[in-house]
């Protein structure tokens, strides 16, 4: 009698408690009273039938909302239709496969909740699409179905959506590198969210719970904040912030972490030097950049997954004399189409000593055979340019393409910021394209300020010398001056198709 008490006492407890199920029945032991508890409340309080939960990546989220709470729900509700939307269906899927793990083999949550449990799963539906407990109704839909942001559930309806990412990061199928989602992926969850109330049963009494990370100022979770202001929010941060919204420091100057157990303040440094401040802002901090303040935009740089065709250039700008906050040397291949796109085809970024350095310029010319590699004209690169010098010589002998270097000098006046921003209008018109697992190419043209304080400017400072080396060509007094600044007098220098018309260095101001 007594071991049965204990038993509905502990049923009680789970049905009661998200957190409590979560940390101690499902075993997910990282969850902790400070910061997952309070977003396990939120989620269990039924009362409100919309909600939006904005938080870092890596926070457990997923395992709270689309893991945990399912199953919590189900506890309560064994008749409950669950739709678990990802922008990847297999993502979806993956918290299926997780659930029902935990009810063909939790001993815990099989012992306290044997009425939902079947003897055997051979004979119901136990997939990763579509998973049913034992439950007295026979609804055409599963206690737990999976879609993906271009999948469709055609008339089946829902008592629940969770929407987990909607907006994410996905890995290239090729290369195994993440690929950060564009404004197209934005808006496809846009649309998907917007039709989710078509999958309740009831458009009043069902559930739609978002959850996701900021992947941008005008994001999904900006579009409900923006326009559907009855939803309830629950918003953390990696750092603690004011009342005023600016983030807090510790005597030392480092963040205060809101989850010091796996975020303490080294891990937030070591996340933001991988990351970027871009992404650190964004994700961590919650606070997307302000496209308004930005020199380049997200939407401007257009992924594009074939190689391309057209004529092939190269820079390098090495950092072998540059402090080791930003120590590192870029070397890059750019194609320029007949439809005038200037792609970024290949990029090698890391900390090089001067034998690697050529080596790997060497790598690119046999690997993409550009016409010459843009460098700039400095000390450091002087020496490299000696070497290359040498090497080409014994490449003669092979019959091997030799590395041409293009010599780059900024017109007198000229600063970094005005060098790199002379592709604005190329990327405005949407003619800058880089591979979709080139993330360091698009962060570091998103953080670019041009005021001196960027601590990663190798990569737009290489391409703005290999567009700066037409635009500026040497010549004599030209017989008719055209800006060079628009976009279609460069890219016709970086097709080769200029005409005969000679001209000397030329700087067209910035503003005019």
């Amino acid at each position: 009698m007594e071991l049965s008490k204990r038993h509905q006492k502990a049923r009680e407890k789970a049905k009661s408690s998200l957190f409590h199920t979560a940390k101690y029945i499902l075993g997910y032991d990282d969850l902790t009273e400070d910061f997952h508890k309070p977003y396990c409340d939120f989620l269990q309080d039924l009362d409100v039938h919309r909600k939006q939960v904005e938080m870092p990546r890596g926070f457990l989220k997923t395992t709270v909302a689309s893991i945990s709470f399912p199953i919590w729900v189900t506890l309560k509700f064994p008749n409950v239709r669950i739709l678990l939307a990802n922008m990847v269906y297999d993502n979806a899927a993956k918290c299926i496969h997780i659930i029902r793990g935990h009810w063909q083999h939790n001993a815990r949550l099989r012992a306290l909740f044997p009425e939902l449990v079947y003897p055997s799963y051979n004979k119901t539906r136990w997939s990763d699409s579509c998973a049913e407990v034992k439950r007295s109704a026979n609804w055409g839909e599963g206690t737990y179905e999976s879609i993906g942001v271009a999948g469709s559930k055609i008339g089946m309806h829902y008592d629940m959506v969770i929407e987990d990412d909607l907006v994410a990061a996905k890995k290239d199928k090729l290369t195994g590198q993440e690929i950060l989602p564009n404004q197209e992926d934005i808006q496809k969850a846009i649309g998907w969210h917007g039709l989710a109330l078509n999958l309740l049963i009831s458009p009043r009494k069902g559930y739609i719970y978002n959850i996701g990370t900021r992947w941008g100022q005008y994001d999904l979770i900006r579009h409900i904040v923006d326009n559907q202001t009855y939803y309830k929010r629950f918003v953390r941060r990696a750092v603690e912030f004011d009342e005023g919204g600016k983030a807090l420091l510790d005597d030392d100057g480092n963040y205060i972490p809101t989850w010091s157990g796996r975020f303490d303040g080294e891990a937030l440094k070591e996340v933001q030097e991988e990351q970027g401040d871009y992404l650190f802002s964004m994700m961590y901090l919650g606070k997307p950049y302000n496209v308004e303040d930005m020199i380049f935009r997200d939407e401007w740089i257009k992924d594009k997954a074939e190689s391309s065709i057209g004529n092939v250039y190269g820079g390098i700008d090495s950092a072998l004399t540059k402090k080791s906050y930003s120590d590192f040397t870029v070397i890059g291949a750019v194609v320029v189409t007949k439809e005038k796109d200037f792609c970024v085809e290949h990029i090698v970024r890391g900390k090089f000593n001067p034998t690697e350095i050529i080596n790997k310029l060497f790598e690119v010319q046999d690997a993409f055979h550009p016409k010459w590699f843009a460098m700039e004209k400095a000390l450091h690169e002087i020496v490299l340019a000696h070497y290359i010098r040498e090497r080409n010589k014994e490449r003669l002998d092979s019959d091997l393409e030799p590395v041409v270097i293009k010599p780059v000098k900024r017109p007198k006046g000229e600063s970094k910021g005005m060098h790199v921003r002379a592709m604005q209008p190329m990327c405005m018109a949407g003619r800058f394209y880089i591979r979709p697992w080139m993330r360091i190419v698009r962060m570091e043209m998103l953080e670019f300020t041009g005021k001196g304080t960027d601590k990663h400017d190798d990569i737009p400072d290489m391409l703005a010398d290999i567009f700066a080396s037409i635009r500026y060509p040497q010549a004599d007094v030209p017989q008719e001056v055209r800006d060079p600044f628009s976009v279609d007098a460069v890219i016709e220098e970086l097709l080769g198709k200029e005409d005969e018309r000679t001209r000397r260095r030329h700087y067209w101001p910035m503003y005019a």
